[in-house]
């Protein structure tokens, strides 16, 4: 191959480099030979010496690439200058695969913690505004959509509260020593107990108790449209609290334990709620809900001793901790990633630039 052939390559090797660069280089090797000739060396012996000269593109657009990040450093500038010293044959194949598994891994965990820490940002408003302006619902809420249920309470097995939606009607079983406050659209509250065996309605609200409907000897009713809120209260001091939701279709309930709401640190009674429909029912004890629509039966376990608006506020911040130190796991990965590959990229490009015009003189 004589100069002209090895120049001609060359300038076609190099395509995609910016025109005056090309030239540039092109002048220097064509410097090159012309010394090399004047000092007495046959003009295929310099060409030898030079070797390939798609290899030597490969080489002096890698030296660009590598110009090029120097002065703008930025991942996307290092990542080209890695794809063109992977074109030199310098990244080998069984070096190359465990790296890109590791940006894989690495991938996966940012994109892990950030979804725990968009996930505790998430739970951790929904508490903030529950506690603050009450939305969102943090309480169970029930949406029969014109169907029938029944609510029970059942502290060790035995019925001590029994609400029931028949027909569009609110339907309040009261046991003895029992008594509620049922509150109307039509104003004050109306007050029912059972004591001796006797089912006591106040008809101090006239207005209000025209719409309580008496339902045997010791239920009373009332049309789910009229009702704004229930209280039950048993006898050992438990509270039922039923809230008619300000969409008009679900009722949303909570239970205050005598024990929990007379002691500071003490568990509350056990006691469990049943809410059926058909043959589906859920069940919630010690902060364990269990679903089953009559095909399938699953179980969710709670945190323990804590209700449902402090387990969301516990949980919140479990995940905004674990997201947030997950990142910053990552970001310390990265950090130590980004120096190996930028010292190997400049250990790599010391050896390529030994091969430049200087460096091919035998």
């Amino acid at each position: 191959m004589n100069r002209k052939t090895f120049l001609s390559q060359l300038e076609q090797a190099l395509a995609g480099m910016p025109a005056e660069e090309i030239g540039e280089i092109l002048a220097d090797y064509q410097e090159y030979f012309h010394d090399a000739l004047e000092a007495g060396r046959a003009e295929d012996e310099v060409v030898a010496a030079l070797g390939s000269p798609q290899k030597l593109a490969k080489e002096l657009k890698a030296q660009a690439r590598y110009r090029q990040w120097e002065n703008h450093r930025s991942i996307g500038n290092l990542m080209r200058v890695v794809a063109a010293v992977a074109g030199l044959g310098v990244l080998n194949f069984f070096l190359a695969l465990p790296f890109m598994l590791y940006l894989l891994c690495l991938s996966i965990g940012y994109m892990v913690s950030g979804s725990l820490l968009i996930a505790g940002v998430v739970v951790v408003a929904a508490w903030g505004g529950n506690t603050l302006f009450g939305w969102p619902e943090l309480e169970p809420s029930l949406s029969p959509k014109g169907g029938d249920f029944e609510l029970q309470v059942r502290p060790a097995g035995e019925l001590v509260h029994g609400v029931t939606l028949r027909q569009g009607r609110v339907v309040l079983n009261l046991d003895p020593d029992e008594s509620a406050s049922l509150r109307t659209r039509a104003g004050d509250p109306v007050a029912v107990s059972y004591d001796d065996g006797e089912l006591r309605v106040d008809a101090s609200a006239p207005a209000a108790r025209r719409l309580i409907q008496q339902e045997g000897e010791h239920a009373v009713s009332v049309e789910r449209a009229e009702l704004k809120s229930l209280v039950l209260v048993s006898g050992d001091g438990d509270r039922m609290e039923l809230v008619q939701g300000g969409d008009g279709e679900s009722l949303r309930w909570r239970m205050i334990s005598a024990e929990a709401a007379t002691s500071m640190g003490e568990a509350s009674k056990p006691t469990n709620l049943v809410l059926r429909d058909g043959d589906s029912s859920l069940v919630i004890r010690d902060n364990r809900l269990s679903l089953n629509d009559g095909d399938g039966h699953f179980e969710i376990d709670g945190i323990p001793g804590l209700s449902l608006r402090s387990s969301a506020a516990v949980s919140g911040f479990i995940l905004l901790v674990i997201g947030a130190l997950g990142l910053m796991f990552c970001l310390w990965l990265t950090r130590l990633t980004w120096r190996g590959l930028v010292n190997y990229v400049r250990y790599q490009m010391d050896l390529v630039a030994g091969k430049g015009v200087g460096g091919n003189v035998v």
